[in-house]
């Protein structure tokens, strides 16, 4: 190619720029199914996550639940012990299992792509997150589903993650 110098200067910058990009999209950016339910938790994510600081923030991090899951769901919900027994009720049904509901474990509920396929279910430890924390004297309990590519934001209280926002 017959390229001046300043037109050189601009094919390299765009050689290296896609060079970054590829290395990004192999090395950095989260394989496919690798969050599938079954290979990855909310737990194990968090875990890794050294929180965010600084006097203004109302969340320490947000998490993808599609990054975490995967993409073959549409949607998530919770289940936790201290929501109102009648929602309880209607989610238990929703998934079609018995779960422990003794205040031990709440549960995320992976809602497939398929209406076919089994609900998913990551159950998480209370002592490590909060999936539904209280409000005065309230759960803020998930009454619907939200879907996979919405950020969920969490904030360390003392050595246990809690959803949504410090306030």
């Amino acid at each position: 190619m017959n390229l001046n110098s300043k037109d050189k200067g601009w094919f390299g910058i765009v050689i290296a720029v896609w060079v970054i990009i590829l290395a990004v999209l192999i090395f950095i950016l989260p394989k496919g199914n690798a969050g599938s339910a079954g290979q990855s938790s909310l737990s194990s994510t968090l875990n890794q996550i050294t929180p965010a600081t600084g006097p203004a923030l109302m969340a320490d991090a947000e998490i993808n639940p599609a990054d975490v899951y995967g993409d073959e769901y549409q949607g998530i919900l919770t289940l936790c012990s201290n929501e109102p027994p009648e929602l309880q009720q209607i989610k238990l049904e929703l998934v079609g299992q018995d779960l422990d509901l003794g205040g031990d474990y709440d549960y995320v509920l992976l809602l497939p792509m398929d209406q076919n396929a089994e609900i998913g279910v990551d159950q998480v430890s209370t002592d490590q997150i909060q999936l539904c924390p209280e409000f005065e004297g309230q759960s803020a309990a998930m009454q619907q589903a939200i879907p996979m590519n919405t950020p969920l934001p969490f904030y360390k209280d003392g050595e246990a993650w809690t959803l949504g926002y410090r306030i």
